[in-house]
């Protein structure tokens, strides 16, 4: 299992979370992203638009970013590339 901490820097738009979730469905592995807020943990998968867009991720938030499974090192590379590099914007 990889996980990588990310921080958020683009206001969180469906468009922008379909571009995430397009990503992640590139990859075998499983992708999942977790944030804490409050005082619960919220995880989305990252593959599902509606999942993301539940998790109500938006600018400033820091997110972990984990991924299990065959290209799992990949996936996070990916992953946390699009994140940093503002999710398509």
């Amino acid at each position: 299992m990889e996980r990588q901490k990310s921080r958020i820097l683009q206001d969180c738009i469906y468009v922008r979370q379909d571009y995430s979730a397009k990503t992640a469905m590139q990859f075998a592995s499983k992708i999942t992203v977790r944030k804490q807020a409050r005082n619960e943990e919220v995880t989305a998968n990252a593959k599902s638009v509606l999942s993301v867009l539940g998790a109500c991720i938006k600018s400033g938030d820091e997110i972990e970013v984990i991924c299990e499974g065959s290209d799992e090192t990949s996936a996070l590379a990916e992953m946390i590339r699009i994140i940093e590099d503002g999710l398509g914007e």
